[in-house]
């Protein structure tokens, strides 16, 4: 299969687009994920992510028909309710998009909305998510102000990134495949227990936990280092192939120790040339892709005794900005711009 892409390549099967003056937002996991489903030879196969986020490689695989269904799980009551409002309350949701003033008064109030959230779904709580993602700097949630600053006097302001027939146009297009997208918004040990196993004999899942080290400072629902170890225990004894990415520390590769590691380096800013190192572990061996693999997600190239995989990835900032995984603008930039669209 092929992804279409749009704009500039940065690597085969990576396309960048421009998001604000620093930062370029890239999308190609999904094309990555797409070979390891294929080469694990699922038929009619379901993706499912129990730490979702904004869903951008879910969405990617589904809408490029590279998977039949998708689940998507995500803690976060906020950032459910953005996909529930988006999937369940589509008219209502485009409503609020087309009406809702770009202003910093009209920022306050969703700010505050957020800030109050309670413990249940409301299409109030998802629009000021979805809000403040599309006007804050860096797509942050917590902690950060608007794009342009509250006097508005910077190069980019409020309205940057909120292109409204666009978001429109995405939206819809999203909604279209609600009956194949699975949406959930369980604790990671509920949902394995409880849900997974209704899809796992077609399932490749991708888990993408919070980060082992300053995971409290990065994550709202943040893990304890007895969390990592309990989920690795629950994750090996899956059924299923599957995926797992996390940060590079001594500790995780202790946890994985029985499983092949593969370093893989995150390109988070093209004017820099920034990058970071994660870790990758699959489920089975033989799911590595090898240079003989026809695929072009990652140049593979010798690193001492290991191969490194390089290639841009959505998980990107720019200024070391520490709290992105504390939102969920980058994979939400994938599911709303930079989306590969079939042909």
């Amino acid at each position: 299969m092929s992804f279409r892409s749009f704009e500039k390549f940065t690597g085969i099967y990576g396309v960048a687009s421009k998001v604000d003056e620093n930062t370029t937002a890239i999308n190609n996991l999904a094309p990555f994920i797409s070979l390891l489903i294929q080469k694990s030879k699922i038929e009619t196969p379901i993706y499912v992510e129990p730490f979702a986020g904004g869903a951008g490689v879910a969405l990617s695989l589904l809408l490029n028909s590279a998977v039949d269904e998708i689940v998507i799980n995500d803690y976060d009551k906020a950032i459910y309710s953005v996909w529930r409002a988006l999937l369940t309350e589509t008219d209502s949701f485009i409503k609020l998009i087309e009406d809702t003033p770009l202003s910093v008064d009209e920022w306050r109030t969703r700010k505050r909305i957020y800030d109050e959230q309670g413990d249940k779904y409301s299409l109030e709580l998802g629009f000021a998510a979805f809000y403040l993602n599309r006007t804050n700097h860096s797509g942050i949630l917590s902690n950060a102000g608007p794009i342009g600053g509250f006097d508005q006097t910077g190069n980019y302001l409020i309205d940057a990134r909120f292109n409204r027939p666009e978001l429109v146009r995405r939206v819809c297009e999203i909604a279209k495949y609600k009956s194949k997208i699975h949406l959930y918004n369980k604790d990671i040990r509920t949902f394995l227990e409880k849900y997974l196993p209704r899809y796992q004999e077609r399932a490749f899942i991708y888990f993408d936990p919070p980060y082992y080290n300053k995971g409290k400072a990065l994550y709202k629902n943040f893990f304890s280092p007895m969390d990592h170890q309990e989920i690795f225990e629950r994750i090996k004894e899956l059924n299923c192939p599957w995926l797992v990415t996390y940060d590079d520390v001594p500790e995780i590769r202790e946890i994985y120790s029985s499983y092949t590691g593969k370093r893989y380096d995150l390109t988070y800013s093209l004017a820099n040339n920034g990058k970071k190192s994660e870790l990758m572990f699959l489920s089975d061996d033989a799911l590595w892709p090898s240079k003989a693999d026809p695929f072009a997600v990652a140049r593979l190239s010798e690193d001492n005794s290991s191969l490194l995989f390089s290639f841009p990835s959505s998980n990107m900032t720019y200024k070391e900005q520490k709290s992105v995984r504390n939102s969920f603008r980058l994979a939400m930039d994938e599911a709303l711009y930079n989306i590969y669209l079939p042909d």
